[in-house]
């Protein structure tokens, strides 16, 4: 009646057996009296015998999921004595810390993606209105907006100089207006 007791945080069955494979109890409704009657068991019982304990899965079948059975051998007795727990019991928690993983990284790739969009629009804004402007200086129209970059930055004292250049321009054709006027 003990073995009934023999869980994983309240879930799974228990079996203790000899090193025969003899079952001396077991949590099952089924009455099983050798561990090669058992399916996903028998296949491993050499290994059992051989390790002392450990554990593996089972595969599901048509009456049950799949599970992971763990066993130890007793030292006073010689038995071995396991559990089998659902699997998807068993690691749930490492499934839950799989997807919270999954789902932090995603966000994380969402924020970065997201700043350095915006640190490329600070930088290509500035030159696309820099680039704007010069194409208008150039095609000789000196009433252009000033271009407004308050940066510290490299762009900021480009900005300035192509300022300072189109006041230049219009002021000497200015000046070369008023010389020719006289």
């Amino acid at each position: 009646a003990q073995v009934k007791n023999m869980t994983y945080r309240g879930e799974g069955g228990g079996i203790i057996m000899e090193r025969s494979g003899k079952i001396l109890a077991i949590a099952a409704d089924r009455k099983v009296e050798d561990v090669k009657d058992i399916p996903g068991i028998a296949s491993h019982f050499d290994e059992m015998l051989s390790k002392g304990e450990g554990y593996f899965s089972i595969p599901a079948d048509e009456n049950l999921p799949e599970r992971v059975f763990a066993y130890t051998t007793l030292d006073s007795s010689g038995w071995i004595m396991g559990i089998a727990v659902n699997e998807g019991f068993v690691f749930a928690a490492l499934n839950s810390m799989r997807n919270t993983y999954i789902l932090l990284t995603i966000i994380g790739l969402v924020v970065m993606l997201l700043a350095c969009m915006k640190l490329s629009a600070s930088i290509t804004g500035p030159i696309s209105h820099l680039q704007k402007n010069a194409v208008e200086l150039a095609k000789g129209n000196l009433k252009i907006d000033v271009l407004k970059i308050d940066s510290q930055d490299e762009l900021g004292t480009l900005s300035t100089a192509f300022n300072d250049m189109r006041v230049s321009l219009r002021d000497l054709i200015g000046k070369m207006l008023n010389t020719s006027q006289q």
